[in-house]
């Protein structure tokens, strides 16, 4: 429409833009093309795995979703032997195949270590997060010739206090298709499924600290279910990781760390 004072084209040529309202291109060959692309893709992804198309997937194509879930239980276990201390740095490495979905995975490492932040947004929002935070993020360049395979390590650095930091290290991979927790810290070979309930205390090595552990947990009437007991490098200092028939009070923890003058001493649910 024009005012009425003003001319109009003089003919179609001087007509510029030819408008059409959202329903223009809504021709029976278009939507023919339309449902026929969409069945073709269906049938694609359904008998041949083709997911080229898929769009809002909830992992990367080419991930294992069990190396999320890894990344995922690898950064809950730095928590729940770090505490609630405040976070300072986090560093990550991943190796083998894993390297492309570092950025991807550093989202789960970020919501298992913050209530807070949700595993379905993005790695921009997962640095925004962090930033906000004050939190500093480093993912380092991995070293294929350690042969740790398509491994995952974290490490959370926490505050202590004003002038103390805690540095707690976890590094993990999938065997055989089951999550396996390989470090923690300076224990190393552990391959220990995180499943279920665990506790996890670290102790000067001495004759009868299993036992001691054992005992206490039997009077509670919780079982053990399975155990990993290594020494660190120095042989100086052990750690007993134990998976158990439930969750373990607070307060049996703190009796057996009491009893066995333990390092550390917590409960960790999977």
């Amino acid at each position: 429409m024009y005012p009425k004072d003003a001319e109009g084209p003089k003919s179609v040529t001087d007509i510029a833009d030819i408008m059409l309202p959202h329903l223009g291109a809504s021709t029976v060959e278009a939507n023919y093309n339309a449902a026929s692309r969409a069945a073709t893709q269906l049938i694609d992804y359904d008998d041949k795995g083709i997911a080229s198309f898929v769009v809002n997937r909830d992992i990367p194509e080419g991930l294992d979703r069990a190396y999320s879930e890894l990344a995922y239980l690898l950064a809950h276990t730095c928590r729940s032997i770090s505490g609630n201390k405040k976070i300072k740095l986090i560093e990550t490495s991943f190796y083998g195949n894993l390297k492309p979905y570092a950025n991807w995975l550093l989202v789960q490492v970020v919501a298992a270590l913050s209530d807070e932040f949700d595993r379905s947004q993005g790695f921009d929002a997962a640095l925004e997060y962090l930033k906000e935070m004050g939190v500093e993020y480093f993912n380092r360049e991995t070293d294929g010739s350690k042969g740790y395979e398509n491994s995952i390590t974290v490490d959370v650095t926490t505050a202590v206090d004003a002038s103390t930091f805690q540095r707690t290290s976890v590094r993990g991979t999938v065997a055989e298709g089951h999550m396996m927790i390989s470090r923690i810290n300076d224990f190393d070979m552990l391959y220990f499924e995180p499943i279920g309930s665990a506790t996890l205390f670290i102790y000067k090595d001495r004759p009868g600290v299993i036992g001691t552990i054992g005992n206490t947990l039997a009077e509670a009437g919780v079982n053990i279910d399975d155990m990993r007991n290594p020494h660190d490098p120095s042989g100086e200092n052990s750690l007993a990781l134990l998976r158990v028939s439930q969750p373990v009070s607070s307060e049996i923890i703190e009796q057996i760390a009491q009893k066995i003058d333990a390092a550390h001493a917590s409960c960790i649910e999977f």
